[in-house]
């Protein structure tokens, strides 16, 4: 079974109210109000044995999560996939390693995984984030407050398909 997406379900229903109405003189039903952007969700799961941020190249395992929500309806794919915000968020490492080494000032035995959790915009940009409380042991407000501040001045890829893709991304801090 092939899945649906609410753009295409309500081009759909569209389609056939228009078909069904196609035959009154009289008078044409108002046009369907243009549906809210469609969001996604990509989670890039913690790596075993790689470090997302500190330095260690091994960089993470991507084999769970899902893309960025994309169907098999043979159209377009999603460009802005899990691969692709997680080199983006590799290649800005080190400004999330400076905010765990400044807690680890304070807190020198500090380590742990954080994981953020933000949305992107369809052009690419951060548009909210915060910390995944569920999804993480290291809560130092230093280290988080930092890492939000760094994570929103990154720029992703645009979304091929116009749309918001929600993130779950983890950063394994270790000394």
């Amino acid at each position: 079974m092939q899945a649906c997406t609410v753009t295409q379900l309500t081009t759909g229903l569209v389609l056939v109210a228009l078909f069904s109405f196609g035959g009154c003189a009289e008078k044409q039903p108002p046009p369907a109000a243009a549906p809210p952007p469609a969001t996604t969700t990509a989670e890039t799961p913690t790596a075993a044995g790689g470090d997302d941020t500190g330095g260690d190249d091994t960089g993470g395992d991507d084999t769970g999560g899902d893309d960025t929500g994309g169907d098999d309806t043979g159209g377009d794919a999603e460009t802005r996939t899990t691969e692709v915000i997680r080199q983006v968020v590799l290649a800005n490492r080190k400004p999330f390693r400076d905010c765990y080494e400044k807690g680890k000032k304070d807190l020198p035995t500090l380590t742990g995984t954080m994981t953020l959790h933000f949305t992107l915009d369809p052009e690419g940009k951060v548009k909210s984030a915060e910390l995944n409380q569920e999804r993480s042991d290291l809560k130092s407000p230093t280290v988080v407050n930092c890492a939000l501040a760094e994570l929103k001045k990154l720029k992703f890829p645009a979304s091929s398909r116009g749309m918001e893709t929600t993130v779950n991304y983890p950063f394994d801090f270790k000394p």
